[in-house]
């Protein structure tokens, strides 16, 4: 309880310092790249957004929401952001329908710099906003007016993947020997200067709301005192309900121990002895309850608060449940004394009653029969004097009469089952000539059908056995004693079985040796054929693979193969004994299976030998394959060098292709073979050709993107330049695409096609900054003939006709994140 009050408190007072915890609780759980909570992108263009998220190097994260209710957006965006656990690559646009707002969240400081270094081109309306709500404005709020959030979320992605690694530039006024018209007339190169980032405002932290620490701190004394409180009550409780137990559970004590008294008094033996152990044990239990009690009345006012009454109290809650039990205990040993004594001579009238039918049905089996019936007299007898005994000791000594008599009450119920068994081991008896013959006839229909001789077994003697045993167990049924009646019953029974089990093996026997005779002798004729087969597959592979493959399974199966010869004299011998005349079945089973078990390791010989020589043969087709392959693939990746001009670069592995070719090529040449060593070798040839072939493949590809690429921009870059070098100057971006231009070059002479496909990527950037430079130049003639025609203008991104945009970046030493957006 201590512990839940603990944790309760220090969970409210975090609550209290810290009320922005439970702000999480409204952030939805991460599902997918796109969740449309506000229901404002048709479902049939959540597959097209979320195509374009995956994107190159980021991938965007879009939430709807109804509303902010209340919350800073760049506040709400940067807590999804990290409750998502996103990651630098990651940015999260947030967009609500009740504020109408945008909110584009990341924490990459690169791309940030990629933002700012944006040239100052887009019309603010005079606003001063971040460039990445100025970003968000130019790419996401034209198509939102119109209602289509869905294709401004794309819009936005395409300009963020767009946005290129920040590329040096020169002042305007710097010499770099290029006229006007682009015509190239110095190699005088001027060092770049870096473009400096725009500066970055961090906005102060909002300060948050003043914590009442005097109201936190009365709660948190309240909540003591209140627990205090029930701590109290608790144990108040706890002691009443003691003090309250304890004298009703001493009572119980008391009766019990005024109830085995007169047992003590009055009885003997077994009885006295257990009634004096309960009432000792009961007086011990009625002192520790008193000792209890004491102890409890000693508690006052003044320890209710006591750190160790709690302990108290729990002990002796324990103890009053440990000597409840324990009085319930002798309680219950207590009631079975007094059942005992009260019922015991009922139980014994009774039994005599029964044992007095038993010498009836005794005396009518006597007179009926004429038989003795000695034995169960005997047994009448002893019972009757047991149940005597049991009578006499009933009065002093209950538990030891008990005792008795339950010995004597299942010798009686045996005693009741004998005799009722007479009549059916009469009827046994009477019936057992029947079951001989039956068993005489079952048997001879056995050897006539299968023409046995009986050779070695002795059917009739088991039938003449159980006839004696018949005539023993009648005698003892005559006097009485049933247990060696059962017996000799038995007996009977199974040397009767045994008679019919003996003829029928010898039946199944002849059937047996005569279909394995049959099977060795079609074998044996077979072994001289296999063999030379064998001989003819072992001249065919001796040229051709070494001997250390197969020689030794070839020497196993010869040295097996004399063992024809033995088989064969043992053969003659089994079919003797098994000849009509003879029937030594037993004796012909033995040999056959030591002579199948000689053919089985034969076989098993010739069938190891085969696999083999299949492993070997299989394993030489695979290498040949291998072999084609590889030079397959060789000659494909040199011809993929030559067609595609690739520069070489991978010498090393042509000559060890090369190596390895002409090693195989020797191998194959001069059998016999070492095939583990062919095949190693062929499936290292295989390996490197295709390794090879795969990266000449991709070298092939990335020089033909690479190519396509420079073209593209090598395009764009003089129709881009020949429109803007009437707005601007274009020396610094002419500048920086030779020099990125003779990079590639020398990059392409060394095969450097991977670098290649990159740096093309930069001549497309610098093509980009001078059409936006040359945009730029544009609006601000437009800007300026504005101001001369009219003396006032406003301006802003607005979904709404009266709506400006706005937004802001948010980033800190605590986040990192940043932040903005706009308004519709």
């Amino acid at each position: 309880m201590k512990r839940a009050m603990r944790l309760f408190l220090c969970i409210f007072v975090l609550a209290l310092a810290f009320p922005g915890i439970t702000a999480a609780a409204d952030i939805p759980a991460k599902k997918g790249l796109v969740q449309d909570i506000a229901k404002m992108l048709p479902k049939e263009t959540i597959p097209q957004i979320e195509k374009a998220a995956k994107g190159e190097p980021y991938t965007f994260y879009v939430l709807t929401v109804n509303s902010l209710d209340g919350e800073e957006p760049s506040d709400y965006a940067t807590m999804v952001y990290n409750e998502w656990n996103l990651g630098t690559d990651d940015i999260l646009l947030l967009i609500s329908k009740q504020e109408r707002r945008i909110e584009m969240n990341f924490n990459n400081a690169t791309l940030q710099e990629k933002i700012d270094a944006l040239p100052d081109n887009m019309d603010t309306g005079g606003m001063t906003d971040s460039k990445l709500s100025q970003f968000v404005d130019a790419h996401f709020i034209p198509e939102a007016k119109k209602g289509n959030f869905a294709k401004a979320s794309i819009e936005l992605m395409k300009a963020t993947y767009a946005l290129k690694p920040i590329v040096p530039a020169v002042d305007d006024d710097v010499k770099t020997g290029m006229e006007p018209d682009g015509n190239n007339t110095s190699a005088v190169e001027t060092p770049l200067p870096q473009i400096p980032l725009a500066k970055q405002e961090t906005p102060e932290p909002a300060m948050g709301t003043p914590i009442n620490w005097s109201l936190v701190i009365g709660i948190v004394i309240g909540l003591l005192l209140l627990a205090a409180l029930v701590e109290l009550i608790f144990r108040v409780v706890r002691l009443h309900r003691l003090q309250k137990r304890l004298p009703g559970l001493m009572v119980q004590v008391n009766q019990a121990s005024e109830s085995i008294k007169p047992y003590i008094d009055l009885s003997q033996d077994k009885t006295l002895q257990m009634a004096m152990s309960i009432d000792k044990q009961l007086t011990d239990t009625l002192l520790r309850m008193n000792n209890l009690k004491q102890e409890l009345s000693l508690i006052r006012v003044r320890h209710w608060l006591l750190p160790g009454l709690r302990k108290q109290l729990k002990g002796a809650v324990g103890a009053l449940a440990e000597m409840a039990e324990y009085t319930a205990q002798l309680t219950k040993q207590i009631t079975h004394i007094e059942e005992v004594d009260r019922n015991l001579k009922q139980l014994m009238a009774d039994a005599e009653g029964r044992l007095n039918e038993v010498a009836l049905a005794i005396e009518k089996e006597q007179t009926n029969r004429g038989w003795p019936l000695g034995e169960l007299v005997q047994r009448q007898r002893i019972l009757k004097s047991q149940l005597e005994e049991s009578r006499q000791m009933s009065t002093f000594d209950p538990l030891g009469a008990e005792e008795r008599f339950n010995h004597a009450n299942e010798a009686l119920l045996q005693m009741e089952q004998d005799v009722a068994s007479i009549d059916f081991y009469s009827n046994s008896y009477r019936d057992f000539p029947n079951e001989m013959a039956a068993c005489r006839q079952h048997f001879e229909h056995i050897v006539q059908e299968h023409r046995l001789k009986l050779v070695r077994i002795e059917p009739y003697e088991n039938v003449e056995q159980a006839h004696a045993v018949s005539e023993q167990m009648y005698k003892h049924l005559q006097n009485g004693d049933i247990p060696a009646v059962i017996q000799h019953v038995e007996r009977m029974r199974q040397l009767l079985s045994e008679a019919v089990q003996m003829t029928q093996r010898q039946a199944d026997l002849k059937i047996k040796n005569t279909n394995d005779i049959e099977l060795v002798i079609s074998k044996l004729a077979a072994y001289p054929e296999q063999d030379t087969g064998l001989i003819a597959v072992t001249e065919r592979v001796r040229p051709l693979y070494r001997t250390k493959h197969w020689e030794q399974m070839w020497h196993a199966y010869r040295d097996k193969l004399p063992c024809i010869e033995d088989i064969s004299r043992s053969l003659r011998q089994v079919q003797q004994w098994c000849a009509e005349e003879v029937q030594e079945y037993e004796l012909a089973r033995e040999e056959m299976d030591r002579i199948l078990h000689a053919l089985g390791e034969l076989d098993e010989c010739i069938d190891n030998y085969r696999q083999r020589i299949r492993e070997l043969d299989s394993a030489l087709d695979e290498a040949k394959r291998e072999q084609s392959a590889a030079e397959a693939a060789y000659a494909k990746g040199q011809a993929t060098i030559s067609s595609n001009g690739l520069v070489q670069q991978w010498n090393l592995q042509r000559n060890n292709l090369a190596k390895l070719q002409s090693s195989l090529r020797q191998l194959f040449a001069e059998p016999p073979y070492d095939m583990k060593l062919i095949s190693e070798m062929s499936q290292q040839f295989v390996d490197e050709a295709e390794r090879f072939l795969s990266e000449v493949e991709r070298a092939a590809i990335y020089k033909r993107n690479a190519e396509r690429e420079i073209e593209q921009a090598e395009s764009r870059f003089y129709s881009v330049q020949a429109r803007a070098r009437r707005k601007i100057n274009v020396n610094s971006y002419s500048s920086q695409y030779s020099s990125i231009s003779s990079e590639i070059a020398q990059l392409m002479q060394q095969g450097a096609y991977e670098q290649v496909a990159r740096s093309a990527a930069m001549l497309t950037g610098i093509v980009t900054a001078m059409n936006q430079a040359y945009d730029e130049a544009i609006r601000e003639e437009q800007r300026q003939e504005q101001l001369r025609n009219s003396s006032h203008s406003s301006g802003g991104s607005s979904w709404r006709n009266s709506s400006n945009s706005s937004g802001g970046s948010n980033w800190n030493n605590n986040n990192n994140n940043s932040s903005g957006g706009s308004n519709w």
